[in-house]
Order: structure tokens, then C-alpha cells, then sequence
């Protein structure tokens, strides 16, 4: 079957190309983006049908334009409907693997999967209740699983567009909040000063890897509900509360989540007891009694954390302690990292450090 554009460019003169496709595409010049010829024969050989096109942003005054790349697969099942269910669900996760790596050779940063792609297409037929095995959960699904480990081997997650790592860790009637400094674009390093935690309270702190634009977006919107809260209620907001708030703001968003994983250090203002929680994107809280970690180096900061961590600790061994997980869970990862803020909350004083790590 040839494709829309082979038909096109065999049937239509160069001006009625032009017409058709400002009709079909918005601009006269179908700009074709270019492929590399080592993906081109790969695609061949897996008998997949490859195109890449380029549209051009509006241009603004305050900022200049960025390149994203997005990929759109479109597939078909591979073995008969009447396999078994993993059977057939297996067989679309080896077909859609290797159209997965195509698109990472390509440096495709987002990519889009056909509405439930791992099954038969029933919305059109009256087997639904056959179909109804192929139902998972979200969290922890087969098909959730596969595409998670292909997004970190291939950077294609959208929580690590930017980079950045945030831990807080509780200590004897002190907290401490921990960032790296870099902002970038995948590899690509824009700033070595980028906030990613921000004071909220007297002794209330809220950390927002993720998305830059989010972590902004969010903080903003937190501020205004803060403010809203303590103009109404005349009283400093609690740590616990001030997670409630959060996660309220999230899940409000959660068919179009913020890409935020936050996380929140503080003190009761009343009892002085320190607090530490951390959420997914669309807020659902963990409150342990040690530590809690976001962001892209979040295995290597469970390991340093599970290693140093220990109950009790004083105002200088906890800034040490968290000074050293960061440290040292940011050098093994290529996203995060090019210093580190530290925050140690008591009671009576906030105390900032700044911590060199690699530069590189």
C-alpha cells in the first residue's frame, strides 16, 4: 500500500502540491524532516513504513525557539486473536520494541502509542467481554513496566526532559532539604544555578523536580493557595496540611498531569516535629520516618540514603549525611548534579550550604 504523500507527488503538478498541502498540513512547503540512512535501512529490514516531517514554531519575542521531537507509531497485532492473552501481548511488546529503538537512533523525545496498543482493537466489535483480560493496572501493568524501562534506557521520559534530583531526610527535631543545581535539556546543560526547591514556609520547604515549566507552573500556584489559606485561617500552615494541599492540586490534574514529582520538608510549627513526605505526579503522598527522594538519580539516592541514614541524627551529622547522598548518587547520574543546596531546618534558624559536586 502506498503512502498518502507517494500518491500525491504521482497524481498532482507542483502547484497543486502546494494547495493540497495548505489544506491538509497548513503550509504550503511539506517540509520533510531528514532521516538517517542507517534508521532507513533498520526500518526496511523490519519491513516498517518511516517518515519524518518538520513544522516550524510561531516565533516570540521573549524567547527563542526549541527543538522537540515526537514520534507516532502506528501498528497491527501479530498473532491471531484466539492465542492466549499474554501470548498476543507479548508478541505487540517485540513488534513495538524495535519501532521504540528506531525512534531513540532519531532522538525522538516524546513518543505516541496507539489507544490500547498492546490488544486486538475491540471498540468496534461486540467481543468486549473477551477482551477484558487484557485490562491492567496502571501502576504496575505489563505494558506499563515494558514502556517504563524503554523511557529510562532511552531517556524519553518527560519527568527527565530537564534533569534533577531532591532528597530530605529527618533528624533528631531538625529536617534537611537537598538539590542539585543543574538545569538542562537531556545532556544538554543550560544553567548551573537552577532552583528546585523553594521556602514556602518558616520552616516549610517544597522541593518540584521535574519539568521545568511545571516545577515553576506549580510553585506559583502553591504560593497563591498558601497565601489564600493563611489570609482565611490567620495561622501558619502545617507540613502535613501543606501535603494535603499539594496533593489536592495534583490529582485535580490528573488526566493532564504537572510532570512534578515534589518533595516536602518542614517542622510542625507547633510542635516542632519534623515532617518529610514525597508524591507522584498526580499526588499520591508517602510519608516515612527517614528520608524520601525525587528526581532522575532516585535509585542511587535510595541506595546512598538506605546506606548513610540513621535515626537521630544532629543538625551537622544530618547536613553531612544528606551532603554525601546527593553528592555521590548525582555523580553517577548524567542528568543531575553540577553542585548541591543543602537546607538544615531547626526550630529557631534555617541554615543554607552550597556544595561543589562534579562539574562536568
Amino acid at each position: 500500500m502506498e503512502s498518502l504523500d507517494t500518491i500525491v507527488a504521482k497524481n498532482l503538478n507542483n502547484e497543486k502540491i502546494k494547495q493540497f498541502n495548505r489544506i491538509y498540513y497548513g503550509q504550503e512547503e511539506h517540509c520533510l524532516l531528514a532521516i538517517k540512512d542507517s534508521t532507513k535501512s533498520k526500518s526496511d529490514n523490519l519491513n516498517l513504513e518511516l517518515a519524518g516531517y518538520r513544522f516550524d514554531a510561531a516565533k516570540e519575542d521573549t524567547r527563542p525557539p526549541r527543538k522537540v521531537r515526537l514520534g507516532l507509531i502506528q501498528h497491527s497485532i501479530v498473532l491471531d486473536t484466539a492465542k492466549p492473552v499474554e501470548e498476543q501481548r507479548n508478541a505487540v511488546f517485540n513488534k513495538i520494541e524495535k519501532s521504540i529503538v528506531i525512534a531513540a537512533e532519531e532522538n525522538v523525545q516524546i513518543l505516541c502509542l496507539p489507544e490500547t496498543w498492546p490488544m486486538p482493537f475491540f471498540l468496534c466489535t461486540g467481543e468486549k467481554e473477551k477482551w477484558s483480560a487484557f485490562a491492567e493496572s496502571a501502576e504496575d501493568g505489563p505494558s506499563t513496566l515494558f514502556l517504563s524501562k524503554l523511557a529510562k534506557k532511552y531517556k524519553m521520559s518527560i519527568l527527565a526532559y530537564n534533569g534533577g534530583a531532591v532528597v530530605a531526610m529527618k533528624g533528631d527535631n531538625c529536617v534537611a532539604i537537598a538539590t542539585d543545581k543543574r538545569y538542562g535539556i537531556q545532556a544538554q546543560t543550560i544553567s548551573t544555578n537552577f532552583p528546585k526547591v523553594y521556602q514556602m514556609g518558616p520552616t516549610l520547604f517544597v522541593g518540584l523536580p521535574g519539568l521545568a515549566t511545571d516545577t515553576q507552573t506549580v510553585f506559583q500556584r502553591l504560593k497563591f493557595r498558601m497565601n489564600l489559606y493563611e489570609l482565611r485561617e490567620n495561622r501558619i500552615m502545617k507540613p502535613k496540611t501543606f501535603s494535603a494541599m499539594l496533593s489536592n492540586l495534583l490529582y485535580e490534574r490528573r488526566f493532564g498531569p504537572y510532570f512534578v514529582e515534589p518533595v516536602i520538608a518542614g517542622l510542625d510549627p507547633y510542635t516542632n516535629q519534623p515532617y518529610v513526605c514525597n508524591m507522584d505526579l498526580i499526588g499520591c503522598p508517602n510519608e516515612p520516618e527517614d528520608f524520601v527522594v525525587s528526581g532522575t538519580c532516585s535509585e542511587q539516592l535510595y541506595g546512598m540514603c538506605e546506606a548513610l541514614w540513621e535515626p537521630n541524627l544532629k543538625p551537622d551529622e544530618l547536613f553531612e549525611t544528606i551532603s554525601q547522598a546527593l553528592v555521590n548518587a548525582a555523580d553517577r547520574d548524567a542528568i543531575s548534579g553540577w553542585g548541591a543546596t543543602v537546607y538544615i531546618i531547626e526550630k529557631d534558624k534555617i541554615t543554607e550550604k552550597h556544595v561543589k559536586t562534579r562539574m562536568d
